[in-house]
């Protein structure tokens, strides 16, 4: 926590939204139980926070301090994976401001499996003074969409099964089938103006969205509607991009089984410089400087 005195406050961020004035963007949950919301003015969430408590902060956003933070914590979440990032690359690239995107399917089942990493990761982040919530899913589109829409901060956590969100009405996969019904259109990634014009036809959630017929959606909404939803499935591929760009030369060797034996971890790290001398050999490039990194079962990794 970088302002440790602000823990206790009921504590309020803003933004300007034009003609409609000042907003507020996000809220602690002292300030919800007061009844503050996004979206709601200033003035308002000023004086619903004052009748409770004379401890209230009231602040203008800054998303630059907030890009700071994010990029702290994901070299912080880099003893997980080395693929991390806010950004995808895709048919309609997209960027988060108050998240991350963690690869782990090569990951994973080095740290006990993804449940218990996506349990590890939160235990971890809550002792940095966060409050996360963590999805495992197979799409960026999909881990988004749960972790902001079908968990809570107490039940921070939510992993479903391999293209469970692909197919909700196949057999066993009726918790998919139950996201699907609740999960709103705000989950999908749209433009608020896309957003606004589905609540006016009543399209409030995914599965109401997703049963009308591409076609019209498409004339009535553009294609950015049906895009999100295929991203979400997979059926359109996205891929973080990561937010520290990969060394040029590098090699890695992935233990089916941990080992703590010094001896076959000297023998992959000579096998693994062979390699790369070899690579830099052929490119005429030089080495100033080496980094060997190993990974561990408990989410530590030891730099050499």
């Amino acid at each position: 926590m970088q302002r440790p005195e602000l823990r206790e406050n009921l504590l309020v961020l803003y933004t300007t939204h034009g003609s409609r004035g000042k907003r507020v963007l996000a809220c602690s949950r002292k300030a919800r139980e007061a009844g503050v919301k996004t979206g709601m003015t200033v003035a308002e969430a000023s004086a619903l926070s004052t009748v409770v408590s004379r401890q209230s902060h009231i602040e203008l956003w800054s998303p630059e301090e907030d890009q700071m933070r994010l990029q702290e914590l994901a070299e912080w979440a880099e003893r997980y994976t080395p693929m991390i990032g806010w950004q995808t690359i895709s048919e309609l690239p997209w960027k988060m401001t108050d998240g991350l995107l963690l690869e782990v399917g090569g990951t994973a089942k080095l740290l006990g499996g993804e449940e218990q990493l996506a349990r590890q990761i939160v235990r971890c982040v809550q002792q940095l003074g966060y409050h996360p919530r963590v999805a495992v899913a197979d799409t960026p589109g999909a881990a988004f969409a749960l972790a902001r829409f079908a968990t809570s901060v107490g039940d921070p956590i939510r992993h479903i099964a391999p293209r469970a969100m692909a197919a909700p009405n196949e057999v066993g996969v009726t918790e998919a089938s139950a996201l699907w019904e609740g999960l709103p259109v705000e989950a999908l990634r749209l433009e608020a103006d896309t957003v606004a014009v589905l609540h006016r036809l009543g399209v409030l959630f995914c599965s109401q969205l997703r049963a009308l017929p591409r076609a019209s959606l498409a004339a009535r909404l553009g294609e950015h509607p049906a895009i999100r939803i295929a991203q979400l499935t997979g059926e359109i591929a996205e891929w973080i991009e990561p937010h520290r760009p990969a060394p040029e030369f590098r090699e890695s060797y992935q233990l089916e089984h941990p080992t703590a034996c010094r001896r076959s971890l000297d023998a992959f790290i000579q096998h693994l410089l062979k390699q790369l001398t070899e690579r830099l050999r052929r490119a005429g490039q030089g080495v100033i400087r080496l980094l060997c990194r190993l990974n561990s079962t408990d989410g530590g990794a030891l730099d050499i």
